[in-house]
């Protein structure tokens, strides 16, 4: 979901016949799902004459190796940053072929670094922009980039990147074909390509009332997905809540007449939308974004080894007594159940074992609590875990509002980059939190939790007003 707002820009240039080196190899690129992304792995892939292989966003694919072998390629060309496609993928690859990740801080980087490196094959200095939310807009400037032979650059909402305006310096443009959305500031674009001699900016119209209907329909069929989904948690029923605010919103501006208004607030619909489905499909998903269950389910067993070990030391500490029979009896029926665990994995009965982890990591807080009343320490290890769980539970509904604001200033055109930047912090922290909780350590986790909540509120404050 990097970077809210976002739009496209792609540079169109005509092929320099002679020699292209990188054309006689079999390459394939390997890009996320991400419709933007994507737009910029076709282009890129009508020059290269190279397979594309897409991925999810943000998760390991297991079978990616297979389908890059399939296709007996001698050279794989990433695009897009490792929180795109996972650093697993670029591991899983190099191994077999020469691997290439183009990737930036943001999308807008990382197509400037693709046009600069790609510059050599191409000579018209001219450029079609369209803005990356507008879907139809972006599938009709692929075509006709595809067409004509045009890498990709990226831009954000209503504004140029510093790094898009040096690459268009650097390769001359001074030809561009604009194509509008109901809510694009085309006055203040413009003035952006001029500031580096693009003075010639050719406007493609829109039928704003229609794009702003189709726009609306597109959000009301992702929030009606996404409440069919069986699979519901907290997170996605507020960000699908306030889908159906921004919605609303969106249906009556369109009613007053506002249209550009009102297709920034369903776009913003949409996506929230998209990524409660998001949320949803991978809420039972480890957290760092893998799909990969082997390598979930050994990730698993590493950690939940490693906190019996230490379990084990404290236990071997306690002074014998009624309390220490006790708590050794339970310590044995988790260690049996490690072994499950372990025989499953080794059988390769992955999601078995991950099945048995699960249970060893709903049992070890209680065992903790026994541990720490028995060593003398204060009885407060059940209070703990108990606020823990209502912490992780508060700082995952704030993030979860937060994330709506940060959408819904975006629909009124406004740059909330570092806003993002700040609650995907956020995120990351209440994930240490729930692996805290999850191990027993409560105290930590409410810690965490914490912290998790105060970069919410951080990020809040970054929105503009």
């Amino acid at each position: 979901m990097k970077k809210i707002g976002i739009a496209i820009v792609i540079v169109m240039f005509l092929s320099i016949a002679g020699n292209f080196t990188i054309a006689d190899e079999n390459v394939a690129i390997v890009v996320s799902d991400n419709c933007a992304d994507h737009a910029i792995a076709e282009v890129l892939s009508e020059q290269l004459n190279a397979s594309i292989v897409t991925v999810e966003w943000g998760y390991y694919d297991e079978s990616i190796l297979q389908r890059i072998m399939d296709l007996n390629v001698s050279k794989v060309i990433i695009i897009g940053g490792p929180k795109a496609v996972v650093i697993e993928i670029e591991m899983a690859l190099s191994g077999v072929v020469e691997v290439e990740r183009i990737g930036g801080e943001d999308r807008a980087e990382t197509v400037a670094m693709i046009c600069e490196e790609y510059s050599f094959m191409f000579k018209e200095r001219r450029a079609l922009v369209v803005q990356g939310n507008d879907e139809k807009g972006l599938k009709d400037a692929v075509e006709k980039a595809k067409i004509c032979g045009c890498p990709l650059f990226i831009i954000e909402d209503n504004e140029v990147p510093e790094c898009v305006m040096q690459a268009m310096e650097k390769m001359g443009i001074n030809d561009i074909e604009l194509i509008q959305t109901p809510n694009m500031d085309v006055e203040h674009i413009q003035t952006q390509f001029a500031n580096i001699g693009c003075e010639n900016v050719k406007l493609r119209g829109v039928a704003i009332k229609e794009s702003t209907e189709e726009e609306i329909n597109e959000a009301e069929e992702k929030i009606s997905e996404a409440e069919n989904l069986e699979a519901q948690n907290d997170v996605a029923v507020i960000m699908i809540e306030k889908a159906k605010e921004f919605l609303e919103t969106a249906k009556a501006l369109y009613n007053e007449g506002y249209y550009g208004e009102a297709f920034g607030y369903a776009v913003s619909a949409k996506i929230l939308a998209e990524n409660a489905i998001k949320v949803i499909e991978h809420s039972e998903k480890d957290g760092h974004g893998q799909g990969n269950l082997g390598e979930k389910a050994e990730n698993m067993l590493t950690q939940v080894s490693s906190k019996i070990s230490d379990m084990e030391t404290e236990i071997q500490s306690l002074e014998p007594s009624d309390n220490t029979t006790e708590i050794e009896n339970k310590f044995n029926e988790i260690k049996a159940k490690l072994e499950e665990a372990k025989t499953a994995f080794d059988s390769g009965d992955y999601e078995k074992c991950i099945e048995i982890l699960e249970e060893i990591k709903n049992m070890i807080p209680e065992l903790q609590q026994m541990i720490n009343e028995c060593s003398g320490g204060e009885d407060h290890g059940d209070d703990d875990c108990e606020k823990a769980l209502k912490e992780i539970q508060e700082a995952g509904m704030r993030i979860a509002n937060v994330q709506a604001k940060i959408y819904e200033a975006m629909a009124q055109g406004k740059d909330v980059t570092e806003a993002q930047e700040k609650l995907d912090e956020a995120q990351a922290k209440l994930q240490d939190a729930t692996n805290a909780y999850s191990n027993g350590n409560c105290s930590d986790a409410i810690t965490l939790a914490g912290e998790a909540k105060q970069l919410a509120q951080d990020a809040e404050s970054l929105i503009p007003d």
